[in-house]
């Protein structure tokens, strides 16, 4: 009988062999760069599995997501893998200027949301150490705009030090830093947004639109002006004027937002990139490459 035993268990363990498929893909977040690529986050999803000893068929022991900073050009071509990024990780907001690039990220569904910096080439990843949601550079990527859940606005230098609220409204979301470096454009309790305000770099106010949008994203230097989402199409916010343009030719659902190239003719929504007119130059696949 003990014979039979140790023959059984050595079937099963030599019947049993591990190996990791990739399962599925998906994109993250997705921005633009200083100099018109298109950066965006990339997760793998991988699946080790078992292999039944009697059935033969595999089954999973291990889910791992591999994520990954990846840039295109803005007609579709040039698609490369920067670096990788983390492992099994959620994202709220990512922004680039220069050099770098910033996101918020979290592990597991559960966990707090940390700000975190990446040099365009990879050559350098941090952790902040400071825990925050939605952030965005400045012009020169000196500094991080960013939204603490429940405690208002808040700016830090780019290492994490200088950390300071400017607005105390724990209902102040989506922080975006205008090109000229002085004014910061946020929604106010989000998603049922009462209005869009701008303040400057202290905290003080300047404007409020009293409009629906969301995420909103500031237009280049000369264009003056705010793009975002009314949940129905794409929309322009003049600053000067408050003269509301909205992009009829562009449909997007709430919450996608619509960021807006330096060039000044292109925007993404969610994964695509449009022109200005409404026709899509592309699509980032989830398949990466």
């Amino acid at each position: 009988m003990r014979r039979v035993m140790l023959v059984l268990v050595m079937v099963m363990f030599i019947g049993c062999y591990r190996t990791w498929w990739e399962y599925s893909s998906g994109i993250d977040e997705v921005c633009w760069g200083s100099d018109g690529k298109v950066l965006f986050l990339y997760s793998k999803e991988w699946r080790e599995y078992n292999e039944d000893p009697f059935s033969g068929e595999p089954y999973p022991v291990e889910i791992e997501d591999s994520i990954f900073l990846y840039e295109v050009n803005a007609d579709g071509s040039g698609m490369r893998c920067v670096c990788f990024i983390g492992l099994n990780e959620y994202y709220s907001g990512m922004s680039s200027a220069g050099d770098w690039v910033v996101y918020s990220r979290r592990e597991g569904i559960n966990g707090e949301d940390e700000i975190c910096v990446v040099r365009r080439d990879g050559s350098e990843r941090y952790n902040t150490g400071v825990r925050g949601r939605n952030p965005d550079f400045s012009p020169d990527a000196s500094k991080i705009v960013y939204e603490k859940p429940n405690s208002g606005i808040w700016v830090m230098d780019r290492d994490g030090s200088n950390n300071h609220y400017i607005v105390s409204d724990p209902d102040a979301k989506y922080p975006a830093w205008s090109p000229d470096g002085w004014r910061i454009a946020y929604v106010m309790n989000y998603p049922n947004v009462e209005y869009l305000a701008v303040v400057d770099t202290f905290g003080d106010t300047l404007k409020k639109f009293y409009i629906d949008i969301d995420r909103p994203d500031w237009g280049p230097i000369d264009s003056n002006a705010i793009s975002g989402s009314n949940g129905h199409n794409g929309e322009i916010v003049h600053y000067d004027t408050g003269e509301i343009d909205t992009l009829f030719s562009l449909s997007l659902g709430w919450g996608q937002g619509l960021k807006w190239a330096p060039c000044g003719s292109l925007f993404i929504g969610y994964r695509t990139i449009y022109r200005r007119d409404g026709t899509k130059v592309f699509t980032i696949s989830a398949g990466g490459e």
